[in-house]
């Protein structure tokens, strides 16, 4: 996780505090393995979406995306069979966790925001940029967990950061009362990035 990126989150831990939450840290293992597991699952399905116009009209999707189609079309069906048995695993793991906390609480992205003008459309869609990307967020769409984003800080070059709170199934509620009760008790949700 990047330096700016912990303190930002770290500090929201003093305000929950305040506002009367007890943290501890807790340990999720496997993320890697679920943003594996995830990508795999995206790509196949999205490909499979596309498999009626992809690639008869490959000339109708961007570069980027349609090398996202490609890779997940040569994704076989063990891959995607057996990215279904580490969602298995995951949605285990994370209910197991939040049998033991209210909620969970990471940042939503491990590193800052990519500006518009270092912005680089060949390789977002890339396998690796994506994992790197998405993993703190994979592994909750894995589990279907409900899950809110809120706005915890800006990085040194101005771009917004930001924490999840995650919860336990059905307990959606709890999960938007946390994110609002912080979104209350600051201002990160009201500023906004130079443009």
């Amino acid at each position: 996780v990047d330096p700016q990126v912990s303190k930002a989150v770290l500090a929201t831990t003093k305000v929950l505090q305040d506002l009367g939450a007890s943290i501890r840290e807790v340990r999720v293992s496997g993320i890697d393995e679920a943003t594996a597991a995830g990508y795999t699952i995206i790509a196949t399905e999205t490909a499979a979406a596309h498999d009626q116009f992809y690639p008869s009209r490959a000339d109708d999707y961007g570069p980027t995306f349609r090398a996202f189609l490609e890779d997940g079309a040569k994704l076989r069906g063990l891959d995607y069979a057996k990215a279904h048995v580490a969602r298995q695993v995951v949605c285990r793991m994370v209910d197991d966790l939040l049998q033991q906390v209210d909620l969970l609480l990471c940042p939503s992205m491990p590193t800052v925001p990519v500006s518009l003008k270092d912005f680089s459309p060949q390789g977002i869609l890339a396998r690796e940029r994506i994992e790197a990307l998405l993993r703190h967020t994979i592994p909750f769409n894995l589990t279907g967990s409900p899950t809110i984003s809120v706005p915890c800080g800006f990085s040194a070059e101005g771009l917004p950061l930001s924490l999840q709170l995650i919860g336990r199934h059905g307990e959606e509620g709890t999960v938007l009362q946390a994110g609002h009760a912080y979104e209350q008790a600051t201002e990160w949700h009201n500023r906004r990035p130079a443009i």
